[in-house]
């Protein structure tokens, strides 16, 4: 019977005291002129990186038409090289390469707000000591 209390217990806490969702990080790849995916959608909060898998020097830019609107940009990228931005607002954001602009070289990110957690209710938490009892 103490056993099944504690073990009560220990559910009730983990439902109380869950830890936060963590952001995600999603990988673009860069090679020649394109970006892979070139259209992404995320959450609020993800972070997206860039890595450039080409021979040549590329850059990743927040703007359209070859025009930059300074939300991001990671200046002159190497060869495996990496740029990364953390996305915190919704919305729908295109970039593109300085370098390779005039190839049509661009890409969008999506982002969606996240998906909300239904809270546990006190409810919820006897009915799992109820069954926990039987």
């Amino acid at each position: 019977m103490r056993l099944r209390h504690c073990t009560v217990l220990a559910v009730v806490s983990m439902v109380l005291f869950a830890a936060p969702v963590f952001a995600a990080i999603h990988q673009v790849d860069i090679t020649l002129t394109t970006f892979s995916p070139a259209s992404l959608t995320i959450q609020t909060g993800d972070t997206v990186v860039w890595r450039n898998n080409s021979f040549l020097q590329h850059t990743v830019t927040s703007g359209n038409s070859c025009s930059p609107t300074g939300l991001f940009n990671s200046g002159v990228l190497d060869p495996d090289l990496e740029f990364s931005h953390t996305f915190t607002s919704t919305g729908s954001f295109n970039y593109f390469c300085i370098i390779h602009c005039l190839a049509n070289m661009r890409g969008t990110v999506t982002v969606d707000a996240p998906v909300p957690v239904k809270p546990t209710t006190w409810g919820a938490i006897k009915a799992l000591y109820a069954a926990a009892q039987r």
